[in-house]
């Protein structure tokens, strides 16, 4: 017995197994949604109000485009390397702000420097602080890089299965 299929139906078109391509500018367009997801998150009461709707529209671009075709979901794997990013970014404006000792005084020199000391003992205003900025730096990069494993690992299978299937 034949399949009744209605004649007034619009044809559906599912896309086959994704690029190479295809999957890196899907997993470069999901970093981006979560990216400004992060600094909508990040900077809620000054910019991130202004950068949410635009983190939605990309979404749900990113969101379609993945759905329209099999095997296409390991490029959200992005959303994890953007976290990474945002930890990163945590660690250098830990690591640049004043460091703990800063309270003291600066004062310029004649020759158009600047000597700043608290309690007897010189400091540098700008010197990036390594010490608290590391363990926010060691996560971001796990985080990345556990993210691009997933995305590798996931995306194998893609195309293991695509290669099987070409004569």
């Amino acid at each position: 017995m034949a399949a009744v299929t209605n004649p007034y139906d619009r044809p559906r078109v599912r896309l086959g197994p994704p690029s190479v391509g295809t999957l890196l500018r899907l997993l470069a367009l999901w970093t981006l949604v979560g990216v400004l997801g992060s600094v909508s998150i990040l900077g809620m009461l000054t910019i991130g109000a202004f950068v949410l709707p635009f983190a939605l529209l990309i979404g749900a671009l990113a969101l379609w485009l993945t759905m329209r075709g099999r095997d296409r979901w390991p490029s959200i794997a992005g959303l994890g390397l953007a976290l990474g990013l945002a930890i990163t970014w945590l660690g250098v404006v830990q690591g640049g702000s004043a460091p703990s000792s800063a309270s003291g005084s600066c004062t310029s020199t004649p020759d158009g420097g600047m000597t700043c000391e608290s309690g007897g003992v010189p400091y540098d205003p700008n010197a990036f602080a390594w010490g608290s900025a590391w363990p926010w730096f060691t996560v971001g990069l796990i985080v990345a890089a556990a993210s691009l494993a997933a995305f590798v690992l996931l995306s194998r299978g893609t195309f293991t299965k695509d290669a099987a299937r070409s004569p």
